[in-house]
């Protein structure tokens, strides 16, 4: 597989072929599988991260298997980052993983940031994740995130080797009581008096749905990409609807990504 591709999305990394020219190093992250690349030498991203300027001097080519999970916004702020994000430029990397993004879409930018390629005036990932978040709360009209903006920067740079990573959702919907829906509507109200932030409330609704419905099992955002299949079971409380929309939209991006770079 020859590609100029800075970023590249494969549900199966180890069928990945890959010939590029010069000396490659491929950090990766311990539960990724490896790409065949000829000419390279494989680290696991914990060995490297103890002494990244000692691991890439003489190395010409980058390649980054499972940012997804290497990076997140716990740990972006460690000195590796720093090395690999903005003092490296003299570097080609390519960054390889299954999605473009886990959890939330405005991770997504860790790939562009890593590759050195241009997204938006984003220089770096609080910028990218405050104007997402102003647009998921109502501050913002555009996403900065769409589809059709992840298309119009991610041109030339992104590849996929897949049209549809994830399978449809299949969701049961359990029915709860009457009682449970009153008792749901008086917790609602004590949440937006006693909380200030959605996600709080988002979080005690979401228990008390939990308790109401033992049978219930929704995974997180970030659970979501752990695997292509998933079945849903949830009550028919309004914060279950929320969570299972916010999920089909995570899936559907990712679709969407898949299906816009296949080539």
């Amino acid at each position: 597989m020859k590609s100029d591709a800075k970023i590249i999305l494969s549900a199966n990394i180890s069928d990945i072929e890959l010939e590029w020219p010069g000396e490659t190093l491929c950090v990766h992250h311990k539960s990724y599988p490896l790409p065949p690349i000829a000419r390279c030498r494989y680290l696991a991203f914990d060995e490297f991260k103890k002494s990244p300027r000692e691991r890439l001097s003489g190395v010409r080519r980058l390649a980054v298997v499972g940012l997804n999970k290497i990076i997140t916004p716990a740990n972006r702020t460690e000195e590796v980052f720093e090395i690999l994000f903005n003092n490296t430029g003299e570097l080609v990397k390519v960054s390889i993983d299954h999605t473009l993004f886990v959890s939330e879409p405005w991770r997504a930018w860790f790939h562009f940031g890593l590759t050195g390629t241009r997204y938006r005036e984003y220089s770096y990932s609080y910028l990218a994740q405050s104007h997402y978040n102003s647009f998921r709360d109502g501050a913002a009209a555009q996403d900065p995130f769409s589809i059709d903006a992840i298309e119009e920067w991610g041109r030339g740079a992104v590849l996929s080797t897949y049209e549809t990573y994830f399978a449809p959702l299949e969701v049961e919907i359990v029915e709860t009581s009457a009682q449970v829906k009153l008792a749901y509507a008086r917790l609602k109200e004590e949440c937006f008096e006693e909380e200030h932030g959605i996600a709080r409330i988002i979080m005690r609704l979401a228990r008390f749905a939990q308790s109401a419905c033992p049978r219930r099992s929704i995974p997180t955002p970030s659970a979501c990409f752990d695997r292509a299949r998933h079945r849903i079971v949830a009550s028919d409380l309004k914060v279950d609807a929320y969570l299972v929309s916010r999920l089909r939209e995570l899936c559907d991006l990712t679709n969407a990504v898949g299906s816009r770079f296949k080539r």
